[in-house]
């Protein structure tokens, strides 16, 4: 059976979505490879949680620049994988994004090795800015992801608009795969209820683009006729943050200030028994729901409804009252209006919840993941 490298900067016992996605990746691809090994920062000794690897697991861990330089071209050379993977994120890698030496060190697999690298394409850039400073970082990042992107026997991308972004410089390169279900993955039948009273549910981090206040207007709106109705923020983020107060401060404004539950860190099992005994699930970034967003397999998992801002990135497999239900970016009175329609139409709701688990099957599964990375990866073993 073949061998794979993966390269990622963060994994466990490191607590963060791109470390969560490695383990996620040697998970559904141990059975597909005699042996993987993973090239990560070296960080304090912990659970790293793989019992259920099926395969020969190597963790190579490395402290500075040199030292990954150094390990990934000697590994290669002793013992060459069948094929390289590499989580490429660029603040990750380099301090504001700028990495060069990811782009040497490709060009060093490539050019005098030869082993295959596929890159798992997760952020590419800053957007453009009337600031000098990320401006220029923009263009770094710009220029940088075209090293990489050429260095590269395969790109992939999580969604469709970025597939269609970088399929403009790469027509044959590119390939979907959506990140996957890589929170929330207690066993349904394990699933337990949580809270005593129906809630509406917003899962995240406080990234660019969310738009919570939006959410808390629009559930102050709804709390003045249903009365029980809670909103609950779930996510690694600081409860006694200034932008939780300010969402406080509105609900103090309308009376409901008791019924916003800024829950904040959760474990895996509680944000699964969360999700799963919500009336809805509400996504609020402005880019849309789309296979970028591991937060929306999640949401997909638990089988609940799901009301989601409709983005420039929202992909083609999202339909509007079937699967989920869609709401425009700034407006109050329409989101309002999706909370209550879930709430009030129990046949919008059955529907949006079979249209939402239909589409973690088809989409966002362990299998659906699997099949599309092995189609992928096989061609190069």
């Amino acid at each position: 059976m073949p061998k794979l490298l993966l390269i990622a900067r963060d994994f466990p016992p490191a607590v963060n979505g791109l470390a969560a996605h490695s383990h996620f990746m040697v998970e559904i691809l141990s059975s597909q490879f005699s042996s993987i090994t993973v090239i990560c920062e070296r960080r304090q000794n912990g659970d790293d949680g793989f019992a259920s690897c099926t395969c020969n697991l190597d963790i190579v861990t490395f402290s500075s620049q040199s030292e990954l330089r150094h390990i990934v071209l000697n590994l290669i050379k002793v013992e060459p994988p069948d094929v390289v993977l590499l989580q490429y994120v660029p603040h990750m890698w380099g301090r504001a994004g700028v990495a060069p030496y990811i782009v040497v060190l490709l060009a060093q697999i490539r050019l005098s090795v030869g082993v295959p690298v596929i890159t798992f394409v997760h952020e590419m850039f800053y957007d453009w800015s009337w600031s000098p400073k990320r401006a220029l970082l923009s263009l770094i990042h710009r220029a940088q992801l075209l090293a990489v992107g050429s260095l590269s026997k395969t790109i992939i991308v999580t969604n469709e608009y970025r597939r269609r972004k970088l399929s403009k410089h790469w027509p044959s390169k590119v390939c979907r795969v959506p990140a996957g279900n890589v929170s929330a993955r207690k066993d349904e039948c394990l699933r337990r209820k949580f809270f005593n009273w129906p809630c509406i549910v917003w899962f995240g981090t406080l990234s660019e683009g969310q738009r919570l206040e939006q959410l808390v207007k629009a559930f102050c709106l709804v709390a003045a006729e249903v009365k029980q109705l809670r909103l609950v923020l779930v996510g690694a983020f600081d409860v006694d943050g200034s932008q939780f107060t300010l969402l406080q401060e509105i609900c103090q404004e309308h009376g409901c200030s008791k019924r916003l539950v800024v829950h904040g860190y959760a474990s895996d099992d509680d944000i699964s028994d969360i999700l799963s005994n919500s009336v809805a699930c509400v996504h609020v970034n402005k880019s849309g729901p789309s296979g970028r967003r591991s937060v929306i397999a999640a949401y997909a998992r638990s089988g609940r409804p799901m009301i989601c801002i409709d983005g420039h990135e929202t992909d083609p497999e999202f339909h509007d009252r079937e699967n989920v239900l869609l709401i425009d970016d700034g407006d109050i009175d329409g989101t309002a209006q999706a909370i209550l329609s879930v709430i009030e139409d129990q046949t919008l709701s059955d529907r949006l919840a079979i249209g939402a688990k239909d589409l973690y099957m088809e989409n966002w599964s362990d299998n659906a993941i699997r099949e599309r990375l092995v189609s992928i990866l096989g061609v190069y073993y």
